[in-house]
């Protein structure tokens, strides 16, 4: 597991913050099983020291994108809207599993990147629910080009006289 996540990490800078973080309704299940041992997210540090330092630097980024959210949910001082995709690809990967040195994983639903749990948060912090707007087979790279994402954008978008 360590050189498996050693390599995405190098190769993906990101890794850290599409990892579960305190928000996600799936925070404390189980990440990953070691040889019988399960960890989860919150333990990172035990098993993968150098990731969880990124890890751990990127939380406390989201952190604030989350106290803003939450403040302006509580005080409704504008209206927040969400979009999020989904891809032809139903499931992701839930937790790993390593029995001597084998991996193998458990998938759960979602669209090869995201659980569909993530789409949670927008039901928690959109301002209505006709202010979520779901966009059917496009990918992360892609969503922000979609021109129905685009238009829902402009249309929305609150422009000042």
């Amino acid at each position: 597991m360590k050189s498996f996540m050693k390599t995405t990490g190098k190769t993906f800078e990101s890794i850290p913050y599409l990892m579960l973080n305190p928000k996600h309704p799936r925070y404390s299940d189980i990440l990953f099983t070691l040889d019988g041992v399960e960890f989860t997210t919150s333990q990172l540090r035990q098993y993968l020291p150098k990731v969880a330092d990124r890890y751990y630097y990127a939380q406390k980024q989201i952190k604030k994108y989350f106290n803003l959210l939450e403040t302006i949910r509580e005080k409704q001082l504008l209206e927040v809207f969400c979009i999020y995709g989904k891809e032809e690809v139903d499931s992701t990967i839930k937790t790993f599993s390593i029995v001597d040195g084998d991996v193998s994983s458990t998938l759960t639903a979602g669209d090869g990147t995201v659980s569909l749990d993530s789409s949670k948060l927008c039901d928690r912090y959109a301002s209505s629910p006709q202010n979520i707007f779901i966009k059917h087979n496009v990918t992360h790279e892609t969503i922000l080009t979609d021109q129905d994402v685009v238009n829902f954008i402009k249309s929305n978008m609150y422009t000042p006289n």
